[in-house]
Protein backbone atom coordinates (compact mmCIF):
# COMPACT_ATOMS: atom_id res chain seq x y z
CA UNK A 1 0.00 0.00 0.00
CA UNK A 2 1.82 3.19 -0.92
CA UNK A 3 0.05 6.19 0.95
CA UNK A 4 0.47 9.77 -0.03
CA UNK A 5 -0.56 13.45 1.84
CA UNK A 6 -2.11 15.62 -0.99
CA UNK A 7 -3.24 19.39 0.86
CA UNK A 8 -6.73 20.46 -0.21
CA UNK A 9 -6.43 23.74 -2.37
CA UNK A 10 -8.69 26.72 -1.13
CA UNK A 11 -10.68 26.69 -3.97
CA UNK A 12 -11.52 22.72 -3.10
CA UNK A 13 -12.22 23.63 0.40
CA UNK A 14 -14.58 27.05 -1.17
CA UNK A 15 -16.08 23.92 -3.21
CA UNK A 16 -16.65 21.57 -0.43
CA UNK A 17 -17.78 24.66 1.90
CA UNK A 18 -20.62 25.25 -0.62
CA UNK A 19 -22.10 21.81 -0.90
CA UNK A 20 -20.22 21.12 -4.22
CA UNK A 21 -17.99 17.60 -4.85
CA UNK A 22 -14.28 18.96 -5.34
CA UNK A 23 -12.56 18.04 -8.98
CA UNK A 24 -10.37 14.88 -8.08
CA UNK A 25 -9.53 14.34 -11.72
CA UNK A 26 -8.45 10.28 -11.37
CA UNK A 27 -9.21 9.93 -7.59
CA UNK A 28 -12.26 8.84 -6.18
CA UNK A 29 -13.14 9.81 -2.20
CA UNK A 30 -14.62 6.79 -0.04
CA UNK A 31 -17.75 7.83 1.91
CA UNK A 32 -16.17 9.59 5.03
CA UNK A 33 -13.29 10.36 3.55
CA UNK A 34 -13.37 14.37 2.80
CA UNK A 35 -13.16 16.64 5.76
CA UNK A 36 -16.57 17.71 7.99
CA UNK A 37 -17.51 21.21 7.59
CA UNK A 38 -16.14 22.39 11.16
CA UNK A 39 -12.42 20.91 9.36
CA UNK A 40 -13.32 22.79 6.44
CA UNK A 41 -14.19 26.45 8.32
CA UNK A 42 -11.41 25.80 10.25
CA UNK A 43 -9.06 25.92 7.20
CA UNK A 44 -10.77 28.47 5.52
CA UNK A 45 -10.61 30.93 8.39
CA UNK A 46 -6.80 30.33 9.02
CA UNK A 47 -5.86 30.89 5.20
CA UNK A 48 -8.07 33.58 4.97
CA UNK A 49 -6.05 34.95 7.87
CA UNK A 50 -3.13 34.47 6.41
CA UNK A 51 -1.66 30.94 7.96
CA UNK A 52 1.20 29.27 6.47
CA UNK A 53 -1.11 26.66 3.67
CA UNK A 54 1.25 23.51 5.22
CA UNK A 55 -0.45 24.77 9.16
CA UNK A 56 -3.97 25.57 7.49
CA UNK A 57 -4.75 23.33 4.84
CA UNK A 58 -6.17 19.84 5.65
CA UNK A 59 -4.44 16.67 3.63
CA UNK A 60 -6.05 14.11 1.89
CA UNK A 61 -4.68 10.73 2.79
CA UNK A 62 -4.81 8.88 -0.82
CA UNK A 63 -3.89 5.20 -1.42
CA UNK A 64 -2.12 5.85 -4.80
CA UNK A 65 -2.40 2.53 -5.95
CA UNK A 66 -6.24 2.31 -5.21
CA UNK A 67 -6.71 5.78 -6.69
CA UNK A 68 -9.05 6.72 -3.68
CA UNK A 69 -8.69 9.27 -0.65
CA UNK A 70 -9.04 7.29 2.01
CA UNK A 71 -9.21 9.57 4.83
CA UNK A 72 -8.18 13.48 6.15
CA UNK A 73 -5.46 14.80 8.62
CA UNK A 74 -3.89 18.22 9.03
CA UNK A 75 -2.74 20.84 11.94
CA UNK A 76 -5.46 22.70 13.43
CA UNK A 77 -2.60 26.30 12.95
CA UNK A 78 0.72 27.38 13.23
CA UNK A 79 2.42 26.06 15.84
CA UNK A 80 2.82 27.85 19.23
CA UNK A 81 6.12 27.70 21.60
CA UNK A 82 7.34 24.66 20.05
CA UNK A 83 3.51 22.93 20.07
CA UNK A 84 1.02 22.21 16.95
CA UNK A 85 -2.51 20.57 17.43
CA UNK A 86 -3.48 17.54 14.56
CA UNK A 87 -6.78 16.21 13.83
CA UNK A 88 -7.47 12.85 11.54
CA UNK A 89 -10.13 10.52 10.06
CA UNK A 90 -10.31 7.72 8.17
CA UNK A 91 -13.39 6.48 6.14
CA UNK A 92 -14.89 3.40 8.27
CA UNK A 93 -14.34 1.08 5.28
CA UNK A 94 -10.21 1.73 5.22
CA UNK A 95 -9.96 1.08 9.18
CA UNK A 96 -7.77 -1.05 10.61
CA UNK A 97 -6.21 -1.14 7.31
CA UNK A 98 -2.95 0.84 7.93
CA UNK A 99 -3.88 4.02 6.14
CA UNK A 100 -3.93 5.95 9.65
CA UNK A 101 -0.80 5.01 10.60
CA UNK A 102 0.94 5.75 6.98
CA UNK A 103 -0.58 8.96 7.05
CA UNK A 104 -0.17 10.53 10.24
CA UNK A 105 3.09 9.36 10.36
CA UNK A 106 4.03 11.55 7.53
CA UNK A 107 2.59 14.24 9.08
CA UNK A 108 4.32 13.71 12.46
CA UNK A 109 7.50 13.67 9.86
CA UNK A 110 6.72 17.16 8.28
CA UNK A 111 6.44 18.45 11.63
CA UNK A 112 9.61 17.55 13.05
CA UNK A 113 11.02 18.48 9.75
CA UNK A 114 10.14 21.91 10.09
CA UNK A 115 12.62 22.44 12.88
CA UNK A 116 9.44 25.17 14.47
CA UNK A 117 7.48 21.41 16.28
CA UNK A 118 9.19 19.82 19.08
CA UNK A 119 5.57 18.47 20.29
CA UNK A 120 2.61 17.39 18.28
CA UNK A 121 -1.11 16.88 20.16
CA UNK A 122 -4.20 14.77 19.56
CA UNK A 123 -7.35 15.53 21.11
CA UNK A 124 -9.04 11.98 21.09
CA UNK A 125 -12.90 11.02 22.95
CA UNK A 126 -12.58 9.16 25.55
CA UNK A 127 -14.76 6.58 23.45
CA UNK A 128 -12.55 6.41 20.66
CA UNK A 129 -10.97 3.18 21.03
CA UNK A 130 -9.82 3.44 17.38
CA UNK A 131 -8.02 6.81 17.79
CA UNK A 132 -6.21 5.99 20.77
CA UNK A 133 -4.97 2.57 20.00
CA UNK A 134 -3.43 4.79 16.42
CA UNK A 135 -2.11 7.52 19.10
CA UNK A 136 -0.47 5.02 21.05
CA UNK A 137 1.31 2.82 17.42
CA UNK A 138 2.18 5.68 16.59
CA UNK A 139 4.35 6.98 19.76
CA UNK A 140 1.85 9.19 21.38
CA UNK A 141 1.67 9.59 25.28
CA UNK A 142 -1.43 10.22 26.74
CA UNK A 143 -1.13 12.60 29.45
CA UNK A 144 -5.20 13.12 31.04
CA UNK A 145 -8.03 14.92 29.78
CA UNK A 146 -9.41 18.06 29.16
CA UNK A 147 -11.90 20.73 27.89
CA UNK A 148 -11.25 21.28 24.21
CA UNK A 149 -12.52 24.72 22.79
CA UNK A 150 -15.94 23.15 22.28
CA UNK A 151 -16.68 21.99 25.63
CA UNK A 152 -16.29 18.49 24.74
CA UNK A 153 -14.13 16.04 27.61
CA UNK A 154 -11.43 14.97 25.63
CA UNK A 155 -8.18 12.61 26.53
CA UNK A 156 -4.84 14.89 25.39
CA UNK A 157 -2.11 12.80 24.02
CA UNK A 158 1.22 14.65 22.79
CA UNK A 159 4.04 13.27 20.40
CA UNK A 160 7.79 14.39 20.90
CA UNK A 161 9.73 15.52 17.73
CA UNK A 162 12.64 13.75 18.27
CA UNK A 163 16.00 16.00 18.74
Amino acid sequence: MAIVLAPITMDSLRALADGVAPQLGELVAAEGSLPPAHVIARAIRLLSDGCEPRWAAPFNIIDVERRVIVGGCGFKGAPVAGSVEIGYGIAPVFHRQGCGYAGISQLLQMAAASRLVTEVIALIAPENAASQALATKLGFIHRGERIDPEGELVQSWHWQCAS
